[in-house]
């Protein structure tokens, strides 16, 4: 986990407030109306990980940091099986954890932001642009 989760979560709200910025001057063809409801959307993603416990978050990604280095271990000492099985049991104990879950609805509100910009004809113009 060479990324922590809260600061891949981080870049994912500052792109997409940066990516709703940027499509006002970059995509001309988007109405004020479409423009004001990206920014909707943007707040409301923004407001949702506003709420989400970052004292839990960052124990979380401890807990994740110090699950790393033991499978790691063990696979060194050819425990292979072992450390298959420790894997797969702290996935399935950090799915059922609330601030996870609390991440993942904040995560599919980004996900909806990202749809509702018109990436799909972008015909007429270059990344270079």
């Amino acid at each position: 986990m060479k990324r922590t989760l809260s600061k891949i979560l981080s870049v994912v709200l500052a792109g997409s407030a940066l990516t709703v910025s940027l499509m006002a001057q970059s995509y001309p063809q988007i109405s004020e109306a479409d423009m004001q409801e990206l920014m909707k959307h943007a707040q409301t993603m923004q407001a949702c990980m506003a709420n989400v416990d970052q004292a839990q978050l960052q124990a979380l990604e401890q807990r994740g940091l110090q699950m790393e280095s033991e499978i790691k271990s063990m696979c060194t000492n050819g425990q292979r099986d072992a450390a298959q099985q420790k894997a797969k049991t702290f996935a399935m104990e950090i799915a059922q954890s609330p601030v996870l879950r609390d991440t993942e609805h904040c995560s599919e509100l980004a996900a909806t932001v990202t749809q509702l910009i018109p990436y799909a004809d972008v015909s007429g113009y270059h990344v270079c642009d």
